[in-house]
């Protein structure tokens, strides 16, 4: 995935749906780019950008994802109920074309060694929001497949197993997953092998995503530390408790 950053030439509007409110804009290369900025707050930029590399790294079907620039020129020339996307870097996730979103009629339509990775990924990553009537999954009628979206809630450090387990999407294959200790084995070896997209992930972020405001006197409260440990437990036999 390339990390130079795109360049938004305009802001076309606000997405109909997403929690953290994305803007549909055009990059410099004419592409359309789902991108969250400023209104979407630091803690969703910085989870979708790892959460995108490791599920990359996993092989999900994550659509092409970049850094992109919004300039105060930009910004200057747009309508004024479209500036809270604010100036600097977010996260752009490119459009995928016919695509409408997931509904639960098109589960059979899903691979199960897809919907079973899809159920480990957000284990893996803490993220309890892939639910029936909230799958975050994007229906792509072009090639009858889906793109896996929205990773803002990952890291939940109130992450409950059970309510994860009986809400997920794919949560019916638990049981088959947990109880096989073979089926454990691949899964724990293929996170591990996507691990080194963590550190990717980190060393491409920006600078500017350090800080919470825009005059650089607040922080941010990323635990590098906590999450790499989160992600760790996959290589353990505890990653597997449902308690």
């Amino acid at each position: 995935m390339l990390h130079t950053p795109i360049q938004i030439i305009e802001i076309s509007k606000q997405a109909s749906q997403g929690r953290s409110e994305p803007y549909l804009c055009v990059g410099e290369v004419g592409l359309n780019y789902y991108v969250k900025g400023r209104q979407s707050g630091l803690p969703t930029r910085i989870n979708e950008w790892i959460c995108a590399h490791l599920g990359r790294a996993f092989g999900l079907p994550i659509p092409d994802f970049r850094l992109a620039e919004i300039s105060p020129e930009l910004l200057g020339v747009t309508s004024a109920n479209l500036r809270s996307i604010g100036v600097g870097l977010g996260l752009a996730s490119q459009e995928v074309p016919l695509a409408v979103w997931f509904e639960e009629a098109n589960k059979p339509k899903v691979d199960n060694e897809l919907q079973r990775k899809l159920l480990i990924f957000d284990w893996w990553i803490r993220n309890d929001d892939r639910g029936n009537h909230n799958p975050n999954l994007l229906w792509d009628s072009a090639y009858q497949r889906i793109a896996v979206i929205d990773h803002n809630l990952a890291f939940d450090p109130e992450f409950n197993a059970h309510s994860f387990i009986n809400s997920h999407i794919f949560g019916h294959h638990w049981d088959t997953i947990s109880s096989d200790l073979v089926t454990r084995s691949s899964y724990q070896q293929q996170l591990e092998a996507a691990l080194p997209a963590l550190d990717q992930a980190l060393a491409s972020m920006p600078d500017e995503w350090q800080w919470v405001d825009v005059e650089q006197t607040m922080p941010a409260t990323l635990n590098i530390n906590q999450l790499k440990n989160q992600l760790l437990r996959c290589t353990t036999d505890d990653f597997w408790r449902a308690e």
